[in-house]
């Protein structure tokens, strides 16, 4: 933990940031429950093949707790919530041999560690090991692309069409095997759906998926187990 985390945890309030309750940071059980229903599996929307799991919709308490980790200033949130996400995964009886992350390029010259974060406190709740198996995607940033949409800015945005993300890259070959990815939000399901397709190329047996928070149109039906996975129904 750097001396910045330190300070800014010992400076938040601990509170619930959705009702206020004290000694509840991020989201006390009543906002977001320890076990949360329907975490999963689902099928993920843009790859009916790849079986994800998710804390819930991305609103509310929950859209409040992964904002105050990426861009609140307070990214032990994310860690919190990964660690719900695990412990979701375990209770529903996941199964993978090892967890990776989908990597973010800086942005405006600013690491983005955001879904590391949360896929190394999913695999200490699994208790598998987390390895960084994807380099970030090429081309440019989409979160600056999006700042400019904001902004008004961009000849794409001017044009009324918003700028595809490349998939991300697997760094190295694999020998088969179980891959659970982790992304912060999904909300297209493009991204997760193009680091599945890497990781199957570089030859991983399975890949599944984990958000902490998902937008209700990117998630499919419900999934069914997938073979060789331990899910429980």
């Amino acid at each position: 933990m750097s001396l910045i985390e330190l300070v800014m945890g010992l400076l938040r309030p601990a509170v619930c940031l959705g009702c206020g309750r004290a000694e509840a940071w991020p989201c006390c059980a009543a906002c977001l429950p320890p076990e949360p229903a329907g975490a999963g599996p689902w099928r993920l929307g843009a790859d009916p093949d790849v079986a994800i799991w998710t804390l819930g919709a991305y609103r509310g308490v929950l859209r409040e707790a992964v904002l105050a980790g990426k861009l609140g200033a307070q990214p032990a949130a994310l860690a919190t919530l990964g660690r719900r996400l695990g412990a979701a995964l375990a209770g529903g009886g996941a199964g993978a041999d090892l967890v990776t992350w989908v990597a973010a390029g800086p942005a405006r010259g600013l690491p983005r560690d955001h879904a590391r974060r949360v896929a190394v406190a999913v695999a200490a709740a699994l208790d598998l090991p987390a390895v960084a198996l994807l380099m970030p995607a090429r081309g440019s940033d989409l979160g600056a692309a999006r700042a400019d949409r904001r902004a008004g800015m961009g000849p794409a945005w001017r044009a009324g069409t918003a700028p595809a993300r490349p998939p991300p890259r697997a760094r190295r070959r694999l020998d088969g095997g179980r891959v659970l990815v982790v992304d912060d939000i999904l909300t297209t399901g493009a991204t997760l759906a193009g680091a599945a397709d890497a990781l199957r190329q570089a030859g991983a047996g399975q890949v599944e998926a984990a958000v902490l928070a998902a937008a209700p149109g990117a998630l499919g039906g419900v999934a069914d187990p997938p073979a060789g996975s331990r899910w429980r129904h």
